[in-house]
């Protein structure tokens, strides 16, 4: 009895050890999903920036700008996910945002564009592009 006893107290903690163990493999798993889509639109904003002959349109939860060959390129947060539209292509880059907020700072020699991202677990990332005043600027 004593030996049923003791071997049901061995194994009640190791079923709590392997739920507890499940349990923070699932948060570090959701972290690291928002991590991912956090860079994802940051990635996504900074490579098409890049590219940027003008900007057009920059606050919360909006960026527009004109591509370097001509056309009008769209962000906006549209329900928790970043929208890219180009034309009549529209395309989720990252989900699961609560803020999007884009700023253009008009310098000398161009504008400075900012993007901060910030997650719904309240992870965020921020990028930053120049773009030359040849281009054009807001």
């Amino acid at each position: 009895m004593v030996a049923s006893a003791l071997a049901a107290l061995v194994i009640v903690a190791a079923l709590d050890t392997t739920w507890r163990g499940l349990f923070l493999a699932k948060l570090a798993q959701k972290q690291f999903d928002e991590t991912t889509e956090l860079r994802n639109a940051a990635q996504w904003v900074t490579r098409d920036l890049r590219r940027a002959s003008a900007v057009a349109e920059a606050g919360p939860g909006r960026l527009e700008f004109t591509s370097a060959d001509g056309g009008t390129v769209a962000y906006a947060l549209d329900g928790g996910s970043l929208v890219r539209t180009e034309g009549a292509s529209r395309r989720t880059v990252a989900k699961g945002l609560t803020a999007a907020a884009f700023s253009a700072d008009e310098r000398e020699g161009g504008v400075l564009v900012t993007a901060e991202f910030t997650g719904e677990r309240g992870g965020n990332v921020r990028t930053a592009v120049w773009v030359p005043a040849a281009s054009g600027g807001i």
